[in-house]
């Protein structure tokens, strides 16, 4: 199983981060993909060497406020060449907190996009609130890399739109929270090829406890997906994983 989008660089996993990745591959998670939105971080992050582990990069849409970012484009720019490095992300479009201009964002982001199509190197999105915005913009630009969903949260009437595309559906813990139901709609519409998983982690809860979620909890995800599809939990497991291949093309040694 891949986790194509989680945090170990986030408290409570910096702190543990070895027990995460251990109790995550011990789960059956053989690659994570640990997302880095944080600039000071990144060189540190990409240097590590830890086997099934890697990373995406990128300029997060909440941190665009007005100012410079040619410091940090150039940084991503040396960054997203290294072979730890398998896609730019998250990056992408959210209005919803009011943090900057809908331009500013949106210059950060199709830069961003420039870098990846350069390295031929995957995207991952964060959309909140600006998904008819997105949409016209991948429409426009056309980047001839995968890009992938992060944490879908769209409407389920987006779906085929963005599935013409080409576009991947990143499923996240959150399917396992009370949020998950409206969620579940859109699952149902999404193509079974474009459908990859994540947990976000440490970003959703389990249980009634609210225990924080981790990598390790990537097959109640793939779980709860099989359900809503009404799929066999073995076969949509290793469909996801072939998506994953497909989602991540380049850098990542995926296991057999």
């Amino acid at each position: 199983m891949t986790d194509v989008h989680c945090h170990l660089t986030h408290s409570p996993f910096s702190d543990k981060r070895d027990a995460v990745i251990k109790e995550a591959r011990s789960a059956g998670v053989r690659i994570i993909i640990d997302s880095v939105t944080d600039p000071s971080l990144w060189e540190g992050e990409v240097h590590r060497e830890e086997e099934g582990v890697y990373v995406s990069l990128g300029i997060h849409p909440q941190s665009v406020t007005e100012g410079d970012f040619s410091k940090e484009l150039r940084l991503l720019g040396l960054l997203a060449g290294n072979p730890k490095t398998a896609a730019l992300g998250e990056i992408g479009l959210d209005t919803l907190k009011n943090i900057t201009d809908k331009e500013t964002q949106m210059k950060i982001f199709l830069e961003q996009i420039e870098i990846a199509v350069s390295e031929r190197i995957s995207v991952i999105i964060h959309c909140l609130g600006q998904y008819d915005l997105l949409l016209k913009a991948l429409k426009n630009t056309k980047p001839a890399v995968p890009v992938i969903l992060h944490r879908y949260s769209g409407g389920d009437g987006q779906v085929g739109a963005f599935s013409t595309l080409g576009c991947f559906f990143s499923i996240s813990g959150n399917i396992l929270n009370p949020e998950g139901k409206k969620l579940a709609k859109s699952v149902m519409r999404m193509p079974n090829e474009l459908i990859v998983a994540e947990t976000d982690a440490p970003y959703f809860y389990i249980g009634e406890k609210r225990e924080i979620g981790s990598p390790a909890h990537l097959p109640l995800v793939i779980e709860a997906i099989s359900k809503i599809k009404g799929e066999d939990y073995h076969g949509m497991k290793q469909k996801i994983y072939e998506n994953s291949k497909r989602a991540f093309p380049e850098r990542i040694s995926f296991p057999d």
